[in-house]
């Protein structure tokens, strides 16, 4: 059996995958009631998130989604420094 965060972290994932969550997402006391959860259960289903890049959190304000995403866990800036670090300093340029 998954841990509660994890059941949570999940259903909102398949939420944002699906495109019914965009912008903020709903507080950590909604989120909460919504998944019958302590507040602590929901905030670390967001701290999760944020770490694979789901989401920009900061004190005080709500969760807001990252935009574009590529494919599992890339946001367009983790790209850019997978791509520099491969390229190094001289990215091949095109013919």
């Amino acid at each position: 059996m998954a841990h509660k965060y994890v059941e949570v972290k999940e259903a909102l994932l398949r939420e944002i995958r699906a495109g019914k969550l965009n912008g903020e997402l709903p507080s950590e006391d909604a989120l909460a009631q919504r998944f019958s959860v302590s507040r602590m259960t929901a905030r670390r289903a967001l701290e999760e998130l944020a770490a694979e890049g789901w989401l920009e959190r900061g004190r005080g304000r709500r969760s807001r989604l990252v935009e574009l995403r590529f494919g599992q866990g890339f946001s367009a800036f983790a790209l850019s420094t997978v791509l520099q670090r491969a390229w190094g300093p001289d990215p091949p340029r095109a013919s």
